[in-house]
């Protein structure tokens, strides 16, 4: 396994996290030869802010306290072999660079000073993308096609479903306000379609919302 990275901490924590410029399953025979690997800052960038919108996502967003200054070559043969010559667990793997106290591996690392232009560090710009925490007077665009219903609570049900209008894919909606119903929560919302053309004004159940990968609107 080789791989290309930057480190990054998160604001408030001391954990290491990392972000790939390159990373791929090879073999050693393949590596005997040279390669070549791009480390384009802002593709790095890029990747970087595609995690924090995921995590964003799931509730689990952050902002980035602080970015190191090295990019970091990793390199190891793994434990988990598909060829039974390694043996399990690398049993059967010798050599002087073998690792034979705790995971028994052939590993390396290195670090090239490369200081990251203009770091992304500080507060993000995302709003929480997560379907059950939507924050009111936030736009967001929807990738799947959304119903729009007249009511949360209709007293006639078939002719709710008779008035829901649909948001089309690449459409949106602004929250006006939230409702909470036995703990799903409603959300009060003008939407529009992918011209920005005015749909109407009408309530989402956020069930509606999982699996439609909401972004957030710029």
């Amino acid at each position: 396994m080789v791989s290309v990275s930057r480190s990054y901490l998160e604001k408030g924590k001391t954990a290491k996290y990392s972000v790939d410029y390159f990373s791929e399953k090879s073999t050693v025979g393949k590596w005997k030869s040279k390669h070549r690997s791009s480390i384009d800052s802002e593709k790095w960038k890029s990747a970087l802010r595609e995690k924090q919108e995921k995590m964003f996502r799931f509730g689990s967003g952050f902002d980035v306290g602080s970015i190191s200054e090295k990019i970091t070559v990793h390199m190891v043969v793994p434990i988990r072999q598909p060829d039974p010559r390694f043996g399990k667990r690398n049993s059967k793997l010798t050599g002087k660079q073998v690792k034979v106290t705790g995971l028994r591996v052939v590993e390396d690392t290195i670090e090239i000073d490369y200081p990251l232009d203009s770091p992304p560090v500080g507060n993000s710009s995302f709003q929480s993308l997560n379907p059950l925490e939507l924050e009111v007077d936030q736009t967001y665009i929807v990738t799947k096609q959304t119903p729009l219903m007249p009511s949360h609570s209709p007293a006639d049900t078939i002719a709710a479903l008779q008035k829901m209008k649909q948001i089309p894919e690449g459409g949106g909606f602004k929250v006006l306000d939230t409702f909470d119903k036995k703990d799903t929560p409603w959300y009060r919302v003008s939407a529009f379609d992918q011209r920005k053309k005015q749909i109407g004004i009408g309530w989402i159940n956020s069930t509606a919302l999982f699996g439609k990968q909401l972004k957030a609107y710029k």
